[in-house]
């Protein structure tokens, strides 16, 4: 199965999102912060502490999907299952969450 891991871009966009609501710092300026995969701070480790453990507590949420059908029962309701199973492996991804059994997942 083709499908791409986590946008981390996604996920980032989120934290900042979550970030600005509880300490109101505004969403601007977190992405004016941002360092590779960090953040460059003026005053402390405040938000990169709080960045690797919003990455953590994604990594640690995994989901377990049906397997991939084979063989002539492949339709559920007219469409076919592997079709919907990949669809919802990269809505999940994109939620940041690991999908287990997947080939990119654990």
């Amino acid at each position: 199965m083709t499908t791409s891991p986590l946008k981390v871009e996604d996920s980032r966009a989120q934290f900042e999102l979550a970030y600005s609501n509880l300490t109101g710092t505004p969403v601007s300026v977190l992405k004016n912060l941002r360092d590779s995969d960090e953040y460059r701070e003026t005053e402390g480790d405040r938000l990169n502490i709080s960045w690797s453990m919003w990455q953590s507590s994604r990594a640690a949420i995994v989901v377990e999907l049906p397997p991939a059908m084979g063989g002539a029962q492949t339709k559920w309701d007219g469409t076919d299952w592997n079709v919907m199973r990949e669809h919802a492996v990269k809505a999940i991804r994109a939620a940041g969450i690991t999908v287990k059994g997947d080939s990119d997942g654990k």
